[in-house]
């Protein structure tokens, strides 16, 4: 059995040393050799590891000798998407000897036993010996800690201490153990979600606590079972999350059901707020500044601390701002921002106490009564917390006219969008053509889904389409890179998709809402195909610009890519397979 075992053994290592011969001739180049050594924590060898070579394809980055060609730029080219794997091996001692070309490399190690992976970038240059950390099992656990606040002096989205303690400003005590606190297991990607979690690292529900000087990974230490929910203390609103796998989590803040809370705070435009924590992490964080909680969320409810008569009334829109494409960095007012929120914070050097906190009204307008003279800083942020949160600084006179005689009503208040937003429809498509004529309505609900996924075919977002055939990606955030678009077709064949590009810009002045602009973009100017239907050749198609792009056929993907503010439209027809 053993020389059985060690045949096959050395079978596999052979395997091994043929494909690492294959990958390392397809990079060609003069070989470097350099050491990999393997170690603990403490330094200690680890005897034992795999590892894996990949081709560092990332842009080096030099602060002190910044590149001169513009490939080579972060600030005007992308990383590859892609780092081939160089060669493979592993080693049954401490040291694993690697002959490779020249370059930039990724070196991954997976000891066989008793050990988390590890890894670190190398250059064969100046890299002649190489030391990879690993963390030694049981990994210790981790912990998140979490703050809740009244966003009120000035409402900013961050917390003002000790003025938003609890109580706050107002004096007026809020019961923290009402909100709910759920956290969200990324999958390990951003978008696609893995769903709650619910048990902590030693299976037990969430909230469970352990007797001292006990290992729970060895023995039976349960102090208190948890039931796996997770509330803040009712005064603090604080709430310490302990014996976590180390990772990162989303954590999401649930007001108590009926009341009028809105959540100020975000990282980046939604309202889960993530959290990055590391084994043996303390119960804070420092990202920049002071150490803080891991994750901090304020909320605040409708407030109206102004006087009831006199004053002057400032009023306005809320919009969307709408950028130009560059070169031209002009930024125009643009749709009617939904869900919007407006606060008026006292002004000046030091802003002070949120006086006015309110909802927009109908059509994403604001009007605040009775503000007296002085100075304010007007805030806007929405229920959704896609805006950027904005704040105008402006002053009231005596008179009741706003920044030294001008008229308080502000018009169209345009403010940042986190995100692109990509408008997706599916139409029964009766002439098959691709396009969504007058009399053709939209196609049954749930006929997609739409999908935008990475480059790599995993999932980023997904909707079933409404009674109106209605799929709005509302929230995609602007990577700088492309995704894909795809329409579901297993129930229905795609006969065909219509596209408009959002070009920026000033929104067409004469818009009436509806195709192609659909008083949300600036229609980009695109190819259109004209052919000569009896040759039935693309030879004899010309060309004429146009504000909308109809491909038929089984249109299933398409490249997509937004920008902040920025609309574009898909409209996928489908039809019957039988037809």
């Amino acid at each position: 059995m053993k020389c059985a075992k060690r045949m096959r053994n050395l079978a596999r290592a052979g395997k091994r040393a043929a494909l690492g011969f294959g990958l390392l001739a397809a990079f060609g180049g003069g070989a470097q050799a350099f050491t990999l050594n393997v170690v603990d924590g403490d330094g200690n060898p680890v005897s034992g590891f795999r590892w894996v070579l990949q081709q560092d394809t990332t842009l080096p980055v030099d602060p002190n000798n910044p590149p001169t060609n513009p490939d080579e730029m972060l600030s005007l080219s992308f990383h590859a998407s892609n780092q081939p794997v160089a060669t493979t091996g592993n080693a049954d001692g401490q040291t694993a000897d690697v002959d490779v070309p020249a370059g930039r490399y990724y070196v991954s190690v997976l000891p066989y036993s008793g050990y988390s992976i590890g890894g670190k970038p190398i250059d064969t240059a100046v890299d002649g010996t190489v030391t990879v950390t690993v963390q030694q099992h049981p990994i210790p656990t981790a912990q998140i800690a979490i703050f809740l606040f009244q966003d009120n002096w000035p409402l900013n989205g961050a917390p003002d201490l000790p003025e938003e303690d609890n109580p706050g400003a107002d004096g007026e005590m809020v019961d923290w153990s009402k909100f709910s606190i759920t956290l969200e297991e990324p999958a390990g990607r951003y978008g696609q979600n893995g769903g709650p979690v619910i048990r902590d690292a030693f299976d037990n529900p969430l909230g469970t606590t352990y007797l001292p000087d006990c290992d729970p990974n060895t023995s039976d230490c349960i102090d208190v079972l948890g039931d796996g929910t997770l509330r803040p203390d009712a005064d603090t609103g604080t709430l310490l999350v302990k014996n976590m796998p180390p990772g990162k989590y989303g954590v999401i803040v649930v007001p108590p059901q009926g009341d009028t809370w809105q959540q100020t705070s975000t990282i980046e435009g939604t309202k889960v707020i993530d959290a990055w924590v590391k084994a043996n992490e303390p119960p804070f964080f420092v990202e920049f500044g002071f150490p803080g909680p891991h994750v901090f969320v304020g909320f605040a409810r409708p407030t109206n601390l102004l006087p009831t008569d006199g004053g002057a009334t400032l009023s306005g829109t809320i919009t969307d701002m709408h950028m130009s494409r560059p070169p031209n960095f002009q930024f125009f007012s643009g749709r009617q921002f939904p869900q919007c929120w407006v606060a008026l914070n006292e002004g000046g050097p030091v802003p002070g106490q949120a006086l006015f906190v309110e909802p927009c009204g109908p059509e994403s307008s604001f009007s605040i009564d009775g503000v007296p003279a002085g100075a304010y800083n007007l805030t806007v942020f929405d229920a959704n917390l896609d805006v950027v949160i904005a704040t105008q600084a402006l002053t009231v006179d005596e008179a009741g006219t706003c920044n030294g005689g001008m008229p308080c009503s502000l018009g169209n208040v345009a403010v940042f969008n986190w995100f692109s937003r990509l408008n997706t429809s599916v139409f029964a498509d009766l002439n098959l053509n691709g396009f969504w004529d007058a009399n053709e309505p939209a196609a049954p609900t749930d006929s997609g889904p739409v999908t935008l996924r990475w480059r790599d075919g995993t999932i980023y977002q997904s909707f079933p389409t409404d009674t109106e055939g209605f799929a709005p990606f509302d929230e995609v955030f602007p990577f700088f890179h492309w995704l894909v678009a795809e329409m579901g077709y297993g129930r229905n064949k795609v006969t065909g998709a219509t596209f408009v590009v959002d070009a920026g810009g000033e929104i067409p002045p004469d818009s009436t809402g509806e195709f192609p602009d659909f008083g949300e973009l600036t229609p980009q100017l695109q190819d259109v195909p004209a052919c000569n239907p009896a040759a039935g050749l693309i030879t004899d198609c010309t060309y004429t610009g146009g504000t909308s792009r109809t491909e038929t056929g089984p249109v299933l993907t398409h490249g997509t890519q937004g920008f902040l503010g920025q609309t574009s439209v898909m409209q996928f027809g489908i039809s019957n397979y039988v037809t």
